[in-house]
C-alpha cells in the first residue's frame, strides 16, 4: 500500500472557467491506476472505468459529472474511449479537446483522455450541443482512428443526445456533423494537403515552327503548409543555344518544367508528404479535353496523374472581359462552393447528379442552390467546348466528365453508370482521391483504351485562386 499522503484543503476550484464551489474531501487516501491523491482526482492512464467513477464519487466530484451525463451513459463512453489509439496519443485527444472549446476557456492541464470527458462534462454549453459531444465527433473524424470505434463512438451520440443536459436534437447533432465535415475539407484543402497549381496562358502571337502546337507562359504556384499561401516556384530551363530562359512551352513539354520542378530541394522540403500532394492544371477552356493527367513523369511510363490527384481548373473564370458578369459569376462560384462544403460533399460519389448536354441551362443551373458538382452523362468532344462557358457561368465549381477523343470512335453506353461504379463508396468531398484511385488500378493501367483513362475532373476552390498577374509572379 502506498504511503499516506498529507490532506489539504481543495477550497474553491475552477472548471470551464466559472468558481463552482468546494470539493468534498474523502475519508482517506485515493488509489486510482497505482497512483494515490486526496481530494481533487488525479487520474492515470491506466485507470480502469470503476475505478475512476469510485475515485469520483469518493472525491465528490462524481454528481457534479451528473447534472450533465448521467452515470450509466459516462461509463459506456469510458469504456469506448479507452479503446481508442491514436498515432499521437496524449497530445492527439488534447488538440481535439483544445479546438473543441472556445479560446478564452479555462483548460486542464492534463491529456488523460478520461481526465479531458470529466472536464468537458462541466464545461457550459456555448453553441446549440455541449463540449462534451463536440469532442466525440472530432475525435470521430480523426484519420487513424479504427472505424468500429468510430461508428460506436457516433452511435453513443446518437443515443445519449437526448440525454444529456441540455438535451441535443437529433437536427443539431446533424448540422455539427456537418460543420466538422465542412471544416475538416477546408483544412485538408489549405492546410492538410499541399497543392501544386500548373497556371496556362496561351500566348496568342506564338506558335510552334508550323504554328501546329500553341505555346504557353507557364506559373508553377506551390501552396503548403509551410509556404504561408501561395509561392511561386517557377522552374526555368535554360536553353543551350541561346543561354536564355525558357519562357514559352508546348503541353508536351510541361512534364519537363514539372520533373525540373522536383529535383529542386528546396521545393521539396516545402512539401510534408508527397502522397498528399495535389497537382491543379488552371487551364483555357479550349484546352480542357487535354489529358494532363498522362504526362510522364521523367520520361518514363509511370504518369503524374498516377502519382498524385490531378484536377483541372477553368482559367476562363478568372478573366471575364465585363466587371458585372465577372461579380455575378464569382458570387455564384461562391454560393456553389459554400454548398458544397456544407452539404453535397457529404454525399456518396455514387449520388453524383449527372446531366446531359442538351440540360446544361445556365439559369436552371444557377437556381439550384446544392447543384455543385456535376456529371456530364456524355464524352465531351472539341466542338462541345460551349459547355466549359455554361460551368462558369452557373458557378459550378466542381465537374466530372470523359473526353470523347480518347475513347475511339465508339464510345461506351450509359457512361455515367460505369463512371459512377468505379467512384462509389467515397464521399464526393474525396472525389479527387476517388478519381487518383481509379488511374492507380492495375486495370486502367494496363488498358489505355479503358474509360478511366478518359476521365477528367474539375475542381474550382474559389478560396484557393491562383495569384495569376501577382507581384511575385511571371505574369509582370
Amino acid at each position: 500500500m502506498p504511503d499516506s499522503v498529507v490532506t489539504q484543503n481543495i477550497g474553491a476550484v475552477q472548471s470551464g472557467g466559472a468558481v463552482v464551489g468546494a470539493i468534498n474531501q474523502p475519508q482517506g487516501p485515493v488509489y486510482v491506476g497505482g497512483q494515490q491523491f486526496y481530494g481533487s482526482v488525479t487520474i492515470n492512464q491506466g485507470a480502469t472505468t470503476a475505478e475512476i467513477v469510485e475515485a469520483l464519487r469518493k472525491a465528490g466530484m462524481l454528481s457534479r459529472v451528473m447534472t450533465r451525463l448521467p452515470e450509466e451513459q459516462f461509463r459506456q463512453l469510458l469504456d469506448i474511449v479507452a479503446r481508442v489509439t491514436l498515432a499521437d496519443a496524449g497530445d492527439g485527444f488534447f488538440r481535439i479537446y483544445r479546438a473543441t472549446l472556445p479560446p478564452t476557456a479555462h483548460l486542464v492541464n492534463n491529456p488523460t483522455p478520461s481526465r479531458l470527458l470529466i472536464d468537458l462534462c462541466e464545461q457550459p454549453p456555448i453553441k446549440s450541443w455541449p463540449p462534451l459531444i463536440e469532442f466525440i465527433e472530432r475525435l470521430v473524424l480523426v484519420e487513424d482512428i479504427e472505424a468500429s470505434v468510430a461508428e460506436e463512438l457516433q452511435r453513443w451520440v446518437d443515443v445519449s443526445a437526448g440525454l444529456v443536459t441540455p438535451p441535443t436534437l437529433a437536427s443539431e447533432i446533424g448540422r455539427l456533423r456537418q460543420e466538422l465535415r465542412a471544416e475538416r475539407m477546408k483544412s485538408e484543402g489549405s492546410d492538410a494537403l499541399s497543392c501544386l497549381q500548373v497556371y496556362l496562358e496561351a500566348d496568342s502571337h506564338n506558335r510552334t515552327q508550323g504554328r501546329k502546337q500553341p505555346l504557353f507562359r507557364v506559373e508553377l504556384v506551390l501552396w503548403s503548409p509551410q509556404t504561408d499561401g501561395p509561392l511561386v516556384v517557377q522552374s526555368e530551363q535554360v536553353q543551350q543555344d541561346t543561354g536564355r530562359a525558357k519562357l514559352l512551352w508546348t503541353l508536351d513539354e510541361l512534364p519537363l518544367l514539372l520533373d525540373q520542378a522536383f529535383t529542386r530541394r528546396e521545393i521539396v522540403s516545402l512539401i510534408p508528404d508527397m502522397r498528399r500532394l495535389i497537382i491543379e492544371v488552371v487551364a483555357p477552356s479550349d484546352f480542357l479535353l487535354f489529358g494532363f493527367e498522362r504526362w510522364k513523369r521523367k520520361n518514363t511510363s509511370n504518369t503524374y496523374g498516377v502519382d498524385h490527384p490531378l484536377v483541372v481548373r477553368l482559367r476562363d473564370r478568372l478573366v471575364i472581359d465585363n466587371p458585372a458578369d465577372q461579380k455575378r459569376a464569382d458570387d455564384y462560384w461562391r454560393a456553389k462552393w459554400k454548398a458544397f462544403c456544407k452539404s453535397v460533399s457529404s454525399q456518396r460519389c455514387e449520388e453524383l447528379e449527372w446531366l446531359a448536354q442538351d440540360d446544361l441551362d445556365v439559369i436552371d443551373l444557377q437556381d439550384k442552390s446544392d447543384l455543385a458538382c456535376v456529371g456530364l452523362s456524355s464524352p465531351l468532344l472539341p466542338e462541345n467546348c460551349e459547355v466549359f462557358d455554361v460551368l462558369r457561368d452557373a458557378g459550378i465549381p466542381i465537374a466530372i466528365w470523359l473526353r470523347g477523343a480518347d475513347l475511339g470512335p465508339a464510345p461506351p453506353a450509359e457512361a455515367s453508370q460505369l463512371i459512377s461504379a468505379l467512384i462509389k463508396g467515397m464521399p464526393l468531398s474525396d472525389l479527387r482521391q476517388a478519381i487518383q484511385k481509379v488511374r492507380r488500378s492495375k486495370e486502367v493501367r494496363k488498358d489505355e483504351k479503358h474509360i478511366g483513362n478518359a476521365l477528367t475532373l474539375l475542381w474550382d476552390d474559389p478560396d484557393h485562386q491562383p495569384p495569376k498577374y501577382g507581384d511575385q509572379g511571371v505574369f509582370v
